[in-house]
């Protein structure tokens, strides 16, 4: 009876969400994203190990921009901008076809790419519908609140169920937090994904941003939450991040707001120690966990030496597996250095630690174990310049200052974290690329607007 019910509310909601689609695309849009943050089931309908609710919510979206299309009703503008990136990533998704040719097992392959297909589905999504700075602004606004939203639910987890309080999601993890995710390493990809929009927007704005002290519990309750993940490669994103903002607050920031700025964070540091210093007495097997797994690679990174960086592993047997994954990778290249051993057989074939089944805790690395030099060079080909773009968008200053530095410094420093680890299944992430190109098309409209302008004047 009950599984029958939530069949029937399922059904009813995206029933529901279909005809909000097709009566108003962007409001639509909005209501989808924070669906990002659910990669569990928790009776929901979630479909296999890759695909999540959000990519089923995405689909019927999808469908509703079908149903307006046949109604004769436009829903999404795409700027002449947005062809080179798309050719690009096109080429990414032949080449992944291509490495299927060497699959053991191509029907995990293309498990693998249909994942890919959905988020260019999202990017496409993403660009079609932001078509002004204010929607562009909206949907930074869904974004940064489903991320006080996951801080709150992730520390209740932490902190609040340890000492009798219920439980709100199933504890999937012992010794770390996983909040609304799957696993710990997800939410930390989310919140460091995300949280340079907070931080940029509570430091970086104009004025002062609406309903502030929500923001500076989101910044704190944000670190302690990553803390609590003991997730070392999102950790130490952060701390990078962080290390990039401080300056573009010196760069960037308006004198006038320059004081503000520097009470935010003296009152965010302060409020944050107070917190680390009870931290551990609120949550004994959560902080044994950070400080086995994560302290010694921070501390190591305070050097800027990249040996002690590689010494400061918690065991050795751990940074003896590490070494065989990237040593394997290798060679599984070498047997296959054109189109690689193919995308998501990976595993099939090599063994890690005498095992098969592993995936390459590295993205780069991984794509060139599985899709070779032809993988990697059309992925090249895609992010480059769309890291090139993001540096732009903050060079022109024709959008919020704090808007460009959060972007960049976000795009950037997680594509620095795919060397160790699998960035490119996060939606979040893909919704940042997209939301560059967005922007990127939006300027160069306005700057051909503005020389169409001039011209008759100029004929004169």
């Amino acid at each position: 009876m009950i599984f029958a019910s939530l069949i029937l509310l399922a059904v009813v909601g995206c029933f529901w969400f279909t005809v909000t689609v097709i009566k108003d695309p962007f409001k639509g849009f909005l209501i989808m994203l924070p669906s990002l943050v659910v990669t569990r089931s928790i009776s929901l309908p979630v479909v296999g190990e890759r695909i999540t609710l959000f990519d089923t919510l995405l689909l019927l979206w999808w469908l509703g921009i079908v149903v307006r299309m046949l109604q004769n009703r436009r829903s999404l503008h795409f700027s002449s901008t947005i062809f080179a990136p798309v050719f690009a990533y096109y080429g990414f998704i032949a080449a992944l076809l291509a490495s299927l040719f060497n699959a053991i097992s191509p029907s995990k392959g293309i498990v693998e790419i249909s994942v890919f297909l959905l988020l260019a589905s999202f990017g496409l999504a993403t660009v079609g519908i932001a078509t002004s700075k204010e929607r562009i602004e909206s949907i930074v606004e869904v974004l940064t609140w489903t991320f006080v939203g996951v801080v709150l639910i992730s520390l209740w987890e932490g902190l609040l169920v340890p000492i009798g309080f219920p439980v709100l999601f199933p504890i999937r993890h012992s010794s770390r937090i996983t909040g609304t995710f799957r696993n710990p390493n997800q939410l930390g990809g989310f919140l460091v994904v995300v949280a340079p929009f907070v931080w940029a927007l509570l430091l970086l704005s104009d004025t002062r941003p609406r309903h502030f002290l929500v923001l500076i519990l989101g910044a704190v309750g944000g670190t302690l939450a990553l803390v609590l993940t003991s997730s070392r490669a999102s950790i130490a994103t952060a701390a990078i991040q962080f290390s990039m903002l401080l300056p573009a607050i010196l760069l960037f920031g308006k004198r006038k707001h320059l004081w503000r700025s520097v009470r935010v964070v003296l009152i965010t540091a302060a409020v944050a120690v107070i917190c680390f210093i009870s931290l551990s007495n609120l949550t004994s097997h959560y902080w044994q966990t950070f400080i086995w797994r994560s302290w010694p690679g921070l501390k190591a990174m305070a050097t800027l030496r990249f040996e002690n960086v590689v010494r400061a592993a918690p065991t050795s047997v751990q940074a003896a597996f590490l070494s065989e994954q990237f040593s394997v990778a290798w060679q599984a290249f070498l047997d296959s250095p054109l189109i690689g051993v193919g995308i998501g057989n990976f595993g099939e074939s090599y063994r890690i630690d005498g095992r098969l089944g592993y995936e390459v805790h590295s993205q780069y690395a991984g794509l060139l174990a599985e899709t070779g030099i032809l993988g990697l060079l059309c992925f090249t080909s895609f992010i480059l310049p769309t890291l090139y773009r993001s540096r732009m968008l903050l060079r022109t200053r024709q959008i919020p200052t704090w808007i460009a530095v959060a972007l960049l410094i976000s795009v950037s420093t997680n594509l620095l974290g795919g060397a160790y680890v699998r960035i490119l299944r996060r939606r979040e992430f893909w919704l940042i690329l997209s939301l560059i190109h967005a922007y990127w098309g939006l300027l160069v409209a306005a700057k051909w607007s503005y020389v169409r302008k001039l011209r008759p004047h100029n004929s004169g």
